[in-house]
């Protein structure tokens, strides 16, 4: 499947969800805290005081999908921010600020940092507006006139099972209560029932068949493939809806992010002259 295809595809399952925003309820007195300012004094700690505004700062680094109210969480962050106070306290009256393991870590985050900072800003500028939009008049153009059926189907072990139940359907019986009593495959239950699905997501043998047979009508002949013998039944065909660029945006500038990180990866090992040892110091190709 194409890059493209792949996007395309996660843009059809992805279940978009709307961002809560950074914690709004912390300003609301329906959870039971009462209002106030940012100002408000909500403990101090050897006459160091802690306001509603540093209790907020802490709760916004807590993940954006908690599922907990203000009143839940306001307890443990101001217990949190106290103890935190009281080690900060403690830590300025010892020596190890001079340590040189300080020295050491603090370098070792800075240079994480100026990494993160340096891919975050390459990213940025590569992965522009436009850039997402001609992504995604890419993506559209390829999709926008795949055809796409809507099937049941009837899965049995042998070729004589499923004429027989062709000859039923013929007699006037519903396809889908066939499929619910006789169908070996998963859908069974289903009355069979496959849903949409485009020509190159089923097996050549079963797509073939089902694409070949109009709206509304069974094929008279079994169709085998590698899971058994099939009698399929069209219940629709229609050309692919193609999500909106509101509804693929995030997703098509998610992966235009991971290409671009992809290719600024493949650059510097390009220019780059790497050597590969094993674990015993025996040297290794490097790909």
């Amino acid at each position: 499947m194409s890059k493209n295809g792949k996007i395309f595809s996660s843009a059809i399952v992805a279940v978009l969800v709307i961002g809560m925003g950074a914690w709004f309820l912390m300003n609301s007195s329906s959870d039971g805290i009462a209002a106030g300012s940012d100002s408000t004094v909500v403990a101090v700690v050897n006459g160091d005081e802690v306001t509603r505004a540093d209790v907020k700062k802490v709760a916004s680094t807590l993940p954006p999908n908690a599922q907990v109210s203000m009143e839940q969480i306001y307890p443990m962050l101001v217990e949190q921010i106290i103890n935190d106070r009281l080690l900060e306290e403690r830590v300025s009256n010892s020596e190890i600020n001079d340590d040189p393991e300080v020295e050491k870590r603090l370098a070792e985050v800075r240079s994480q940092i100026v990494r993160s900072l340096y891919v975050e800003r390459y990213v940025s500028e590569n992965v522009t507006d436009e850039r997402v939009k001609e992504e995604y008049q890419k993506i559209k153009k390829e999709n926008e006139n795949v055809q796409e059926v809507h099937a049941r189907h009837i899965l049995v072990e042998t070729e004589d099972k499923a004429k027989s139940l062709i000859d039923q359907l013929e007699g006037g019986a519903d396809f889908a209560a066939l499929a619910k009593e006789h169908s070996v495959g998963p859908t069974g239950p289903k009355g069979g029932d496959l849903g949409y699905f485009t020509k190159d997501a089923m097996v050549p043998e079963f797509s073939e068949a089902a694409f070949a047979t109009e709206k509304g009508n069974y094929t008279t002949e079994p169709v085998q493939t590698q899971f058994g013998w099939h009698v399929i039944y069209v219940e629709d065909i229609r050309n692919r809806k193609v999500p909106s660029f509101a509804e693929m945006e995030d997703i098509i500038r998610n992966q235009l992010n991971q290409d671009v990180v992809d290719e600024l990866v493949q650059d510097l090992r390009q220019n780059a002259e790497i050597k590969k040892f094993n674990w015993d110091g025996e040297a290794q190709s490097v790909n």
